[in-house]
């Protein structure tokens, strides 16, 4: 258990790290939502980064919420496996998302996916990922773009704090 908390402190240390946390809007990753969300044909997608205690959106495409709570995050489920997109294709069948207040009321999610967006040092510390009021799958096609999506959007952050060092 202790081993999880200090993978967590550290992951929380690289997130503060990249200076993105409540930052205004930006068009290039206004366009990188909107490319996930054409690519994967949803009507919503969110670039969204995990902190301690919500899920919070620096871009977010067919979506009003600013943030959510972590315990009501996909995200943080997401991130579990920096490595793999996590995909439900029916959030009312997932035993972990059912009963998720994002299921029950607005957006009334019935499908998710998300590609974790890892650091330098391996270290997830949000998602690329499109949602969907419908239940669905996506094709090898639009998961191999939405985890280019990711890294791109690493890119730009890890290209920006370089330039500021």
């Amino acid at each position: 258990m202790a081993e999880k908390e200090e993978y967590e402190k550290h992951r929380l240390r690289a997130l503060q790290a990249k200076k993105i946390l409540d930052t205004l809007p930006e068009k290039i990753f206004d366009d990188i939502t909107k490319i996930a969300a054409a690519i994967c044909d949803t009507p919503v997608a969110l670039i969204s980064f995990v902190d301690e205690d919500r899920q919070w959106f620096k871009s977010r495409y067919g979506l009003s919420l600013l943030e959510t709570p972590r315990d009501d995050s996909f995200c943080a489920h997401a991130i579990k496996d920096p490595f793999e997109i996590m995909e439900v294709p029916d959030t009312t069948r997932d035993q972990r998302f059912r009963d998720n207040p994002l299921v029950l009321d607005e957006p009334r999610m019935r499908f998710y996916a998300g590609a974790p967006l890892v650091d330098g040092e391996g270290y997830p510390l949000g998602t690329v990922c499109v949602i969907d009021q419908k239940p669905k799958t996506l094709s090898y096609d639009q998961k191999s773009a939405l985890r280019a999506l990711s890294r791109v959007t690493m890119h730009i952050l890890e290209n920006r704090l370089n330039k500021e060092d």
